[in-house]
């Protein structure tokens, strides 16, 4: 039960870091929109939020799958 735990606090941490990626890719692709000269940064940063992003579906995807496993089974 100790690991599942952690597993659901690792998902909510993931989860404010996504929220904060997806505020930061939203951010970078307005500046790839309004032409800057240089948009080596910005695509890295479009780059990493969406990697991250990923990350947490996955991770959240498995957290749902250890919490089904420890729930009784009940018929409706």
């Amino acid at each position: 039960m100790q690991a599942l735990r952690r597993l659901i606090y690792m998902s909510m941490a993931l989860g404010m870091l996504a929220l904060l990626a997806m505020l930061l890719g939203a951010l970078a692709l307005i500046d790839v929109e309004h032409g800057e000269s240089n948009l080596a940064l910005e695509w890295g940063v479009v780059r990493a939020a969406a990697l991250l992003i990923l990350k947490f579906i996955a991770l959240a995807l498995i957290t749902l799958r250890r919490i089904l496993k420890t729930l009784p089974e009940c018929e409706d």
